[in-house]
């Protein structure tokens, strides 16, 4: 599906003006396609217009603004502590991005399988992620902290993160300096005292990081991480490059795959169930 390029107050007035149209409504543009692909596994009939607002502000302006019942919007879980209204028009994720589901040895096996012809079943014999996540916990754990206190609790002239590159060069593995280097940037060289005695997430274990730490920061690493293994067993990582030249089309590609994780599932039908013609 073509997706013309549309201000968020121009998407907004397509809302109001075309009721006749189904409209999902995401925050940002680079969710559409790996919705797009997830909602087709469930139901290929469905039609529908995917648009973007920017941010979940934006969505939740055009909830309290707009009546129509021709939308449904998804947002993140984000970091954001926003009181979320009660509105059957509003699906909210149970994980930090869509980005975060796709972080799952089910979904993983699937996506490897079909590039190799090997049953799912068998992938992990050869293949499993939990290095990865161990390595990511270890890493991760004490950042996720800092920038759930930086998304919260610093309200004026924030920087933007959510594509910052936090591995090392060439390679899968999370770099400390990268690490340190991030957080020095984000409070100026100057880090609050208050951080140290900041209590959000006191006791997450290996997956409740993958689930609530920005996927976007994830994603490079973990599509590094499956190209050094299939180097490792089939001597070359073609099957994977070939069909995801960058870790930004892997994410895409293995959307098709979302559906298979029953959480995220159960609130695509959802959004599904509104998105179908009265």
């Amino acid at each position: 599906m073509t997706v013309l390029a549309y201000t968020p107050d121009e998407n907004i007035n397509r809302i109001m003006m075309d009721r006749n149209t189904k409209y999902l409504v995401l925050e940002g543009v680079d969710d559409i396609p790996k919705y797009e692909s997830a909602i087709k596994q469930i139901d290929v009939e469905l039609d529908f217009q995917p648009i973007a607002l920017g941010c979940k502000n934006k969505v939740l302006s055009l909830l309290s603004q707009v009546r129509n019942t021709n939308f449904v919007a998804i947002v993140d879980l984000d970091f954001d502590q926003v009181q979320m209204p009660t509105d059957s028009r509003l699906l909210t994720l149970k994980r930090y991005s869509i980005e975060n589901y796709l972080i799952s040895s089910t979904i993983i096996n699937s996506f490897v399988g079909s590039l190799t012809n090997v049953p799912k079943n068998e992938v992990p014999l050869w293949l499993t992620i939990n290095e990865w996540v161990s390595h990511t916990h270890e890493k991760l754990k004490g950042l996720i902290k800092t920038l759930h206190y930086y998304q919260t609790q610093v309200n004026t002239d924030r920087l933007s993160w959510n594509s910052v590159d936090l591995t090392t060069n060439g390679g899968w593995y999370f770099c400390d300096q990268k690490i340190n280097n991030l957080i020095l940037s984000l409070f100026n060289n100057n880090i609050p005292a208050t951080l140290a005695q900041y209590e959000t997430y006191p006791a997450l274990n290996e997956y409740d990081i993958i689930k609530y730490f920005p996927g976007k920061l994830l994603i490079k690493s973990l599509y590094s991480y499956l190209k050094e293994k299939f180097n490792q067993h089939f001597g070359k990582p073609k099957k994977l490059t070939s069909v995801c030249t960058n870790h930004m089309s892997f994410t895409t590609f293995i959307s098709a795959f979302l559906s298979l994780d029953g959480e995220l599932r159960s609130i695509l039908i959802a959004g599904i169930d509104q998105l179908k013609p009265v």
